[in-house]
Parts: C-alpha cells; sequence; structure tokens
C-alpha cells in the first residue's frame, strides 16, 4: 500500500443525483401506463355509450343508419371514433377507436395495435 487516503468526497451526491434518474425513469413508466389504462377506458365508455343509444334509437323506431349515426354522434362527443356499427334485429355492436396522447402512440403500436389507437367494442339490445 502506498499510504494515500483516497478522496471520497461527492460520492454522496453521484448516489443521490443517480437515484433521482431511477425514480424519475420509474414514475415515466407509471405515467404511460396509467395513462394508456385511461385511454383505454374511455374508449371503453365510449363504445358502451354509442350502443346503448344506437339501440335506444332503433327500438325508437329508427332506421339502422339513423341509430348508427346516433352512435356515431356519441362517439363523437367521447373524443373516439367509430370503426364499426353492425346492427342484427335490435341488437347492436358497435366498435370504436381512441387515440392516446401523441407521446404514447409508439407505446400503444408497440402493445399491439397495428394504427396506434386503443380498441373497445359493446354490444347493447334487448337480449344482452
Amino acid at each position: 500500500m502506498s499510504g494515500r487516503v483516497r478522496d471520497e468526497s461527492g460520492v454522496a451526491t453521484v448516489m443521490a443525483a443517480s437515484l433521482a434518474l431511477v425514480l424519475m425513469a420509474i414514475a415515466g413508466v407509471v405515467v404511460s401506463a396509467g395513462q394508456v389504462v385511461l385511454t383505454r377506458q374511455l374508449a371503453a365508455s365510449a363504445a358502451d355509450l354509442a350502443s346503448l343509444s344506437a339501440v335506444s334509437r332503433l327500438l325508437a323506431g329508427a332506421a339502422v343508419d339513423g341509430a348508427c349515426e346516433a352512435a356515431a354522434a356519441v362517439t363523437t362527443a367521447q373524443g373516439a371514433e367509430v370503426v364499426q356499427c353492425i346492427v342484427e334485429g335490435e341488437d347492436v355492436r358497435v366498435e370504436v377507436r381512441r387515440a392516446p396522447p401523441p407521446w404514447l402512440v409508439p407505446v400503444v403500436s408497440a402493445a399491439g395495435s397495428p394504427d396506434g389507437a386503443v380498441h373497445a367494442d359493446a354490444h347493447a339490445g334487448p337480449q344482452w
């Protein structure tokens, strides 16, 4: 040994800065996951409301086109868009898509969505 004393001043600062970076990365992942879940819930709510609106119009005597127009209006008001509206008798199936915030599109695409949006569907009718 040479008898020199190692100077370890500043080590705590480096450790604290490293810990802060790790915590910020974890917080970013948690916020991103929460935003994806929120977008999924909003898409599901839009699909539910759209299918109920369409069935309501059908049962009130509207034509199929009128029912799907009602579904589209409700979906648009919820910040989503109708992908498909299928009417079979008095039953309606509506599929909607809702785009996540732009910074989350790569995350949603990596999770398997071909168009970078969150999809949801709902069924409604007297038999459901």
